[in-house]
């Protein structure tokens, strides 16, 4: 079985070997530093450098978020905002309830307060 989460992007973490910041600066924090350090340092091709720097990032926040959570994460799955949205229509919507309704203009999210299921277009 499989579990998702969701942590607000704007929450103050303790990343491991950084020290306190927002979750989701993790990522792109490890990724420059390595990125820095392989092309600026070593020499390194960016193209070639740039996996390297990509799992980095991976690895810290996977260590981030098990340090949040107190959960051992044992498998990482890396999808975009397109990806979200057919993951959730596939899995037939998610259910959510809203303490209050939601009205946003720019993006058109209308929800009542209370309980519904959005499908994945909705839901993000």
């Amino acid at each position: 079985s499989a579990t998702a989460i969701s942590i607000p992007r704007d929450s103050y973490v303790e990343a491991p070997g950084i020290g306190k910041m927002k979750i989701n600066g993790v990522y792109g924090s490890v990724h420059l530093e390595k990125m820095k350090e392989l092309v600026e340092e070593q020499g390194e091709d960016p193209t070639v450098a740039e996996p390297e720097a990509q799992s980095a990032g991976r690895e810290e926040l996977i260590k981030t978020v098990a340090n949040l959570t107190d959960v051992t994460v044992d498998h990482y799955a890396e999808i975009g905002l397109l990806g979200f949205a057919l993951i959730t229509d596939a899995l037939g919507g998610v259910n959510v309830c809203l303490n209050a309704p939601v009205y946003e203009q720019l993006s058109g999210a209308d929800f009542p307060a209370g309980w519904q299921k959005l499908n994945g277009t909705q839901a993000l």
